[in-house]
Parts: C-alpha cells; sequence; structure tokens
C-alpha cells in the first residue's frame, strides 16, 4: 500500500472513531436560593404580563405554567380592557383551584407570625416588617371571619407583587 492510501486509510479509521464516540451529557437541575429583598423599595423592575401570569402561577402551584395554559389565560387577559379587573378574576380563580396548596385557616391561625413571615417570603420575596406583621397578627387575632385565602389575595393583589 502506497503512504497515501495508507494516510488516507488511517484518516479514514481516525474520522470514523472520532464520530461514533459521543460524549455522555448529564443534565443537573437544581433550584438556586434567592436572596431576601430588605425592603419593598428595592423593587424596581415592574413585571411585564406575561411574567405576571407565569410567576403567579409558578408562585401558587410550585411548578412552570405549561404553554397551552398560559396561551388560554394570557389570551383572556389581552382580550379584557381592563387589565386589573382580569388579573383579579386570575388570582380568584387561581386560588379556587383545588391543587393550590395554601396554608389553611387554622394553620393561620395557629401561628400567625409564622404564617405572615411564609406568605411574604414566598410571595412578596422579602420579610415583613415589624408594623406589617404586628398589623396583620392584630387583624388575625381580631377578625374571626377573616380566612388565609383573604391574606394571600391581598398580598398578590397588592402593588409590589407587580414589582421584582
Amino acid at each position: 500500500m502506497s503512504t497515501s492510501l495508507t494516510r488516507l486509510f488511517s484518516l479514514a479509521v481516525l474520522l470514523s472513531i472520532s464520530l461514533s464516540c459521543k460524549k455522555e451529557v448529564i443534565n443537573v437541575y437544581q433550584v438556586d436560593r434567592v436572596d431576601l429583598y430588605g425592603s419593598a423599595s428595592e423593587k424596581k423592575n415592574l413585571k411585564n404580563d406575561e411574567q405576571f401570569i407565569s410567576i403567579l402561577y409558578r408562585d401558587l402551584f410550585n411548578e412552570s405554567i405549561g404553554s397551552d395554559e398560559m396561551e388560554v389565560l394570557f389570551g383572556i387577559y389581552a382580550s379584557v380592557g381592563d387589565k386589573s379587573l382580569i388579573i383579579d378574576e386570575i388570582i380568584k380563580s387561581m386560588l379556587s383551584h383545588p391543587d393550590v396548596g395554601l396554608r389553611s385557616d387554622q394553620e393561620m391561625r395557629a401561628d400567625p407570625d409564622g404564617f405572615i413571615e411564609e406568605v411574604f417570603e414566598q410571595f412578596l420575596i422579602r420579610k415583613p416588617s415589624a408594623q406589617e406583621l404586628w398589623f396583620l397578627e392584630t387583624q388575625i387575632e381580631q377578625n374571626p371571619e377573616l380566612k388565609a385565602l383573604d391574606i394571600y389575595y391581598s398580598i398578590l393583589t397588592c402593588q409590589e407583587y407587580r414589582y421584582y
């Protein structure tokens, strides 16, 4: 065999070996720890409409919203002129869904401080101020008709929840 033919054969063998070897890719997914804001004033960015709906869904269902469901919700949102009205209805609808895993009224009343802190950290990504903690704890203690769902609703509809 000639040297050029040998080189060509060697190159073909090396090429076929290199193409047949595949590096195994292992994807590792994890949830990064999110640092809490020190106060509401640190939030400067307004969530756009799609961000708001997808973050709301994730916050309530602990999973990402599917593209089909997002398309339906955003279609409803886009078709109504009064955006605050439709956001209110979307929040109410999601809160009333049986798959939403929120704390019960009994859990709220058993540990008002823990409940308030958990809600603030989960949805507003910060700890409540001393005044907020005092006010909500007083409301829970003095209003037996106040439900955990009312607290969730008030947090999700507050202006601060629209920002990150």
